[in-house]
């Protein structure tokens, strides 16, 4: 097909031109682990070492939300990050470490989104669901409550 038809656009493309454009990808987020999730069975779903890579995915996606000053989507994954690590059931302690760890990640990013859209009461009850509280998430409830 050719740019603008036979109308152009004068003076930079003349009527009934071909143009050719270059497109530069400058950033992309794998999400096939992430959408791989609704395929997973409701047993599935429930076994940790299902849901593990989809969250990791998950993780990724809400970092590049919260770089992009997306805060209100970052705390709609970390969200579906937590529901869905509290509704696995683990099989051993390895498990269980990971889980905590990973949830700790996931509240205490939460925490940071709602202070970073002004509501600190929500940032507040997320750090205090932190399984293993570290010295950022003590750090960050202390700056949320001199708010």
């Amino acid at each position: 097909d050719y740019a603008y038809k036979a109308v152009g656009c004068p003076p930079r493309i003349p009527p009934n031109e071909e143009v050719v454009f270059v497109v530069t990808l400058v950033d992309y987020i794998d999400d096939g682990y992430a959408q791989t999730y609704q395929d997973l069975t409701e047993e599935e779903k429930q076994s940790f070492k299902y849901v593990l890579q989809p969250v990791k995915h998950m993780f990724m996606t809400a970092r590049d939300y919260f770089t992009k000053f997306n805060y209100k989507q970052a705390i709609r994954e970390y969200t579906k990050i937590i529901d869905r690590l509290e509704s696995v059931k683990l099989k051993d302690d390895l498990e269980e470490k990971e889980m905590n760890q990973l949830l700790s990640q996931a509240y205490i990013n939460l925490g940071i989104c709602h202070n970073k859209e002004n509501m600190p009461t929500k940032a507040c009850s997320a750090l205090r669901k932190v399984p293993k509280p570290t010295a950022k998430s003590h750090y960050q409830y202390v700056l949320f409550l001199l708010i």
